[in-house]
């Protein structure tokens, strides 16, 4: 069952994995984009803000992968109680302490990083659309 799991978490993170990669390389083009074309700032803002929430999906569900891998049941019930965010700070402590993985822990973080860069960047772009507009 445990196996299965992760297998299932892993399997859809390799999935929309590479769909986040393509959606980071197309945010970077549109976000290009609106600094020369003030009028679609706040459309690609909300172009990337959606992006966003796929980042935080593929950063949801390899830490789910991680977290269950590494603690089992336990684990991945006390980062899903912790209002479902709790696994990534769980597979944080997997990849760097119980793992002993730093490359790994290193690419959750960088993960988060983007997530929280795109969300930024998507609030800036509709506020500035929307303040040219009023």
């Amino acid at each position: 069952m445990r196996e299965t799991i992760i297998e299932w978490a892993m399997g859809a993170y390799q999935f929309i994995g590479p769909i986040a990669v393509g959606a980071l390389a197309l945010d970077v083009a549109l976000v290009l984009l609106a600094l020369i074309v003030r009028p679609w700032r706040a459309g690609i803002g909300v172009l990337v803000m959606f992006s966003s929430y796929l980042f935080g999906l593929t950063l949801w569900l390899l830490s789910c992968a991680i977290t269950f891998g590494t603690f089992g049941w336990f684990g991945l019930i006390v980062g899903l109680f912790l209002f479902g965010i709790g696994v990534f700070p769980m597979a944080l402590w997997g990849a760097f302490m119980r793992l002993e993985l730093p490359p790994l822990g290193w690419f959750l973080l960088g993960m988060f990083a983007v997530l929280w860069i795109a969300r930024f960047v998507a609030l800036g772009l509709i506020a500035s659309g929307s303040r040219d507009k009023g």
